[in-house]
């Protein structure tokens, strides 16, 4: 019997859930708090008929072409662990960062004179930790894949032939990537966009190279003064150290905070799976 893509999509009951089927949607409820058994378990077939089409596509790659992106995108929607996020974006200095200690009750990112930029890396801010927890900031920093994809982009957004870019990340990447040039002409804006975009990832490349993120702290206790410096210390464009030859602040891809929420009841409360996220200024740091 031969088993077709649009039998697998095909609307039928859910069958009744076994011991599997069961945790995924507990798992599916502890992630999305909102749902109910029903949704819950409407979402976990879903998920089913996701991985079943996964695995026709494994059987059967003759048949992947085309649907690349709609299984992308089914992918991103049913992916129920990622969170929903609130973004504070602006210009640099506007004061993002002051809004959010204000929404939060405390000071907890760092803020600047007015006018000066804050904020060099995305801030993550999730107020999911009960009373008697911890509260930690974990640090996500820059692969080499990572990067190499970012270089992906920019070779695609500006018609840079592919061949023009680096394999690994060497000192040889990062003169390949200042000397590169946009395929097109460019006008006088996109082109300062252009060697903006370019000079920032050289300069990450050159971060990577001479800062290990291997050997970089990932998880800061906020309980611990120390820790809350050298996290601040990180994430500040102009810190000392992101302005002396250990300079890292590129290599930070994001930073999650996990809070306990206020006491006052004029603070921000929010869902354990909504962040709250700052951004660098949209003419600041990339």
């Amino acid at each position: 019997m031969v088993t077709t893509l649009t039998q697998l999509l095909v609307d039928k009951p859910a069958p009744p859930p076994n011991g599997d089927t069961a945790d995924l949607q507990a798992r599916i409820r502890r992630h999305l708090p909102d749902a109910d058994e029903t949704q819950a378990a409407r979402f976990a077939e879903l998920l089913h008929r996701l991985q079943a089409v996964r695995d026709f596509f494994a059987a059967y790659p003759e048949d992947k072409a085309g649907f690349e992106h709609l299984l992308a995108r089914a992918e991103k929607a049913l992916d129920y662990r990622r969170p929903y996020r609130i973004a504070v974006i602006g210009t640099t200095g506007v004061g993002k960062s002051t809004l959010i200690n204000a929404l939060l009750g405390r000071k907890l990112v760092l803020v600047k004179d007015v006018g000066k930029p804050a904020t060099g890396a995305a801030l993550e801010i999730f107020l999911d930790v009960p009373p008697d927890g911890e509260e930690v900031a974990r640090v996500t920093y820059r692969s080499e894949a990572n990067i190499l994809a970012l270089l992906r982009e920019f070779a695609a957004r500006f018609d840079i032939p592919p061949g023009d870019l680096p394999d690994s990340l060497d000192k040889q990447a990062a003169r390949k990537v200042r000397a590169l040039e946009p395929g097109d002409h460019l006008g006088e804006q996109t082109r300062q966009e252009f060697e903006g975009l370019r000079d920032s990832l050289t300069d990450i490349i050159e971060q990577y190279l001479a800062v290990n993120p291997k050997t970089l702290l990932t998880e800061y206790k906020l309980s611990r003064p120390r820790h809350v410096e050298d996290l601040l210390a990180l994430t500040d464009e102009n810190s000392p150290l992101n302005t002396g030859p250990g300079r890292c602040i590129g290599l930070v891809r994001s930073v999650a905070y996990h809070i306990k929420p206020a006491a006052r009841p004029d603070t921000l409360h929010l869902p354990h799976n909504v962040c709250l996220v700052d951004l660098p200024g949209l003419d600041g740091s990339p």
